[in-house]
């Protein structure tokens, strides 16, 4: 039996590709390659800020006053989790427009960096599942997964500004281009 179908690996890694530093390849013609700068906003900051997060809330470490903060959470990541394959419908109806090369590769990294935030909500959906699940009332589980928790909605967060940052690129280039051709 084969795990291909189910692997994630292609995404992940095409989402740590589009984690380079466009101002190098526009100005000096250099080849893209993955900005440390850019790795480290993306995955060490939200691991900062999740344990100074768990860390204010540290009185807060047991399990029924984390478990109703849980589910809101669970909630709304049901909810976002659809809404993100929404937009995935979106970049398919954007892939019929005519954009320049570069907006296409765009288009490509923000396909995958959706995809990757469809992935990690599923991870965090799945975390808060575990949690209320209470599978250990131990309070060690409680700060680790509430440490995986916030890591988690962090990485989102600033995935989701990146994906905007992307999409108003393209929208621009497709507006642009319409605005030329009505002008004409």
């Amino acid at each position: 039996m084969s795990l291909n179908k189910i692997n994630p690996m292609k995404i992940i890694c095409k989402h740590l590709d589009s984690l380079y530093d466009a101002s190098l390849e526009e100005n000096q013609g250099v080849e893209k390659t993955r900005d440390q700068s850019n790795i480290s906003l993306f995955f060490i900051f939200p691991l900062l800020v999740s344990v100074i997060l768990v860390l204010f809330t540290w009185n807060n470490n047991n399990f029924e006053s984390n478990k109703q903060l849980m589910e809101s959470l669970l909630i709304s990541l049901t909810i976002f989790t659809p809404m993100m394959f929404s937009v995935l419908s979106i970049i398919y109806s954007m892939s019929q427009k005519k954009l320049t090369l570069k907006g296409f590769r765009k288009l490509k990294e923000f396909k995958y960096n959706v995809l990757f935030v469809i992935l990690i909500s599923l991870v965090a959906l799945f975390s808060c599942i575990i949690f209320i699940l209470n599978i250990c009332n131990f309070w060690l589980y409680i700060v680790i997964l509430k440490t995986i928790i916030f890591y988690l909605l962090g990485n989102i967060g600033l995935t989701i500004l990146m994906i905007i940052k992307r999409f108003d690129y393209i929208m621009d280039q497709i507006i642009n281009k319409e605005i030329k051709k009505r002008l004409e």
